[in-house]
């Protein structure tokens, strides 16, 4: 697998687009342990190899908004991966996309890069959520914020969750009630799992509306507020 795979929509999400891919049935993912977690509107990255890729890994990204993360994972997290078959992926959030998270005033996010995935290149496995945790701490490396952990019974209880969860700000956000939105959420079965099974144990939910960059991104993008020190 040379990069993150496409995520279906659950097909009850407002953000479906023209060619992504719709879940139309997620039984799977019922009566199983999974995590909601807020999918954050950044980019999609990957950091292995002493490299940080975009969604093309066919070159490492020469793109001025994963700087600061370059910058933090060559000086020291790529020291700290337990495996050197490990792939990680994340949000790179540097710059300013759809949502502003840092608006005006002294808010700033407390990292430019979130982890929501590990790939153990050596077994083509994605690593449990627990794993995922783990290799978070060693690395010190945030994750993408947990709304929820557990097993539900039935696809009302799912969908009911994450729509209930869109009605509050994002959780990287400022803490007040006019808080950054959220983008959406994305749902992950707890365990281990092949690559080659991605889209039976990933799945996500876009908000309505949600606009993606386009060519003009390049030369008029701004950069979000990182903390010192924690870029």
């Amino acid at each position: 697998m040379e990069k993150y795979p496409r995520t279906p929509h659950f097909h009850f999400s407002p953000g479906i687009g023209d060619d992504d891919l719709v879940l139309h049935s997620f039984e799977h993912l019922i009566g199983q342990e999974i995590v909601i977690t807020e999918k954050l509107d950044g980019g999609n990255c990957c950091l292995k190899d002493g490299h940080v890729f975009a969604r093309s890994h066919s070159a490492p990204t020469d793109n001025l908004w994963f700087s600061y993360t370059k910058s933090m994972y060559r000086s020291v997290v790529q020291y700290l991966v337990p495996n050197p078959a490990f792939a990680l992926f994340g949000e790179n959030m540097e710059a300013v996309h759809s949502i502003n998270y840092t608006p005006a005033g002294d808010y700033a996010l407390p990292s430019s890069f979130f982890l929501f995935g590990v790939l153990n290149r050596e077994t083509n496995d994605f690593l449990s959520w627990d794993e995922v945790v783990e290799v978070a701490q060693m690395t010190e490396l945030p994750t993408v914020p947990l709304l929820f952990r557990g097993t539900l019974n039935h696809c009302d209880q799912l969908q009911q969750l994450i729509e209930d969860g869109m009605k509050s700000p994002s959780a990287i956000g400022p803490t007040d009630p006019q808080g950054a939105p959220r983008e959406g959420f994305v749902v992950r079965t707890v365990d281990r799992f092949s690559a080659d099974q991605f889209d039976r144990h990933v799945a996500k939910f876009v908000r309505q509306g949600h606009v993606q960059t386009n060519d003009d991104f390049r030369h008029k993008w701004t950069r979000a507020k990182i903390r010192a020190g924690l870029a």
